[in-house]
């Protein structure tokens, strides 16, 4: 691309001209996308308490293991105002090919903290005055039925088969669920939909 030469000439960043066949093999990528060219870029991690602020909200997730949900989590807390992804270990990588992929970009922009031991950090995040809420289909209470109002607020989302552990239930001021139809054969929503649910609600009530 001739219009990237000045620009990277001038920022000394290294240009390198490659065909088409090998940025596709470099980039590894089985959709139906054009690669027009690659970069290498740093990636953005912080440390849990940099995600705080008076108004943070903060997505988490606790051993989420697809990739591409882990992908699209970090979409879904960029598209709707959050500070930051916040995963627990065991996580899967964020900045995999998979993960990236599906971001979209958000992955480039959006921080992102890991968490050795998330039980931890979330009580720590506490003792900092954030409210931590998580998301569980065996809560007694919905979302709708709880004040989602109060900032700085973390959302954990859990494992997509087991859900949260119990250690981070019992480090959440609340546990809430979200309601499903009574008839339906469905047992859970995917994590990333119900993420962005619940970020929604939360958002929805301020205003």
């Amino acid at each position: 691309m001739p219009s990237l030469e000045p620009l990277c000439i001038a920022r000394g960043i290294p240009l390198y001209v490659l065909t088409g066949g090998l940025l596709q093999k470099l980039t590894g990528t089985g959709y139906e996308t054009a690669v027009s060219a690659l970069a290498i870029v740093k990636q953005h991690l912080v440390k849990p308490e940099a995600l705080l602020s008076d108004k943070a909200l903060v997505l988490c997730g606790e051993r989420i293991q697809d990739p591409r949900n882990v992908g699209v989590l970090i979409r879904t807390a960029e598209a709707l105002g959050c500070t930051g992804l916040l995963l627990s270990a065991g996580s899967a990588e964020p900045f995999s090919r998979q993960a990236v992929r599906s971001t979209t970009g958000s992955v480039l922009r959006l921080p992102i903290a890991l968490a050795a031991d998330l039980p931890k950090v979330l009580m720590a995040l506490r003792e900092q005055g954030a409210t931590v809420v998580s998301s569980s289909g065996a809560a007694t209470q919905t979302a709708a039925q709880t004040d989602l109002t109060r900032r700085p607020l973390v959302i954990v989302m859990g494992n997509e088969q087991e859900g949260i552990s119990d250690a981070v239930a019992s480090a959440s001021d609340t546990v809430v669920r979200l309601p499903m139809a009574p008839s339906t054969g469905a047992d859970s929503y995917n994590v990333t939909v119900a993420a962005g649910m619940l970020l929604y609600e939360a958002i929805r009530m301020i205003k």
